[in-house]
């Protein structure tokens, strides 16, 4: 439905019946709006935007498919039972489940970018490789929101907006932002270390219990570490 402008039509397999006039004969499938438009518009930009994951999955990945806009989206279940890759363009939609018929746990690090996601791509890019590239509607109203779930600042933390700390590697003393700021670069790289000192939403929020404003960081979620390595990269290669 994210492709048809939020709008489902129910699952069928037979589009008309004519009869041999060229009448139309039979009821027309009903669809239904079930999300709105603009709604829909921010999932198409999050799931095909290949610039935001490549941090994680690298910029040829096997969501990834060139010369073609495509939205995916990869899943795993809990001690790697099953994955999955969910994946659409406006004309085509593709699912791909992969896992052991009679239930028995895959091997440890069998994640759906691993195992579902190049057969995914495989067929996608062969269905897709003669027809031309389709947009997808990405377009949406942006709107600022101070909810914590969304900034992934609790109530009361104080952002100073410093992600990056500079050390000296001499000393490993830490210099202020603004001396950093007012160095000659190529000096401050050569004197002093880099680090990346801010967390991904995954330290502030709990994804088990995301109302809890007094919730600590869950160190026991195997995603935390992945997702601010790959944020402390992308910050240090941009800020």
């Amino acid at each position: 439905m994210f492709a048809n402008e939020g709008v489902r039509a129910p699952v069928h397999g037979i589009a008309r019946v004519l009869d041999a006039d060229g009448k139309e004969i039979g009821k027309p499938v009903k669809t239904e709006q079930v999300i709105a438009a603009d709604v829909a518009h921010k999932m198409n930009s999050i799931l095909s935007d290949n610039d935001a994951r490549v941090y994680v999955f690298g910029r040829n990945s096997s969501v990834y498919i060139p010369g073609k806009t495509v939205a995916a989206k990869t899943g795993t279940t809990q001690d790697y039972r099953d994955a999955w890759t969910v994946g659409y363009t406006p004309d085509i939609a593709v699912g791909v489940w992969v896992g052991n018929n009679d239930g028995t746990l895959m091997k440890p690090g069998s994640i759906g970018s691993y195992t579902a996601a190049p057969l995914w791509n495989t067929f996608l890019s062969r269905e897709l490789e003669f027809l031309p590239n389709t947009p997808l509607a990405v377009e949406y109203e942006k709107a600022e929101s101070h909810n914590f779930m969304v900034t992934g600042k609790r109530p009361g933390m104080v952002d100073t907006g410093e992600v990056i700390s500079y050390y000296n590697k001499n000393t490993g003393k830490k210099i202020s932002a603004e001396k950093a700021r007012k160095m000659d670069a190529k000096k401050l790289e050569k004197k002093y270390r880099k680090r990346f000192s801010g967390h991904s939403i995954l330290y502030y929020v709990n994804k088990d219990n995301p109302l809890a404003e007094d919730a600590k960081p869950n160190h026991n979620d195997e995603m935390l570490p992945l997702w601010d390595k790959a944020l402390g990269n992308h910050v240090e290669k941009n800020k």
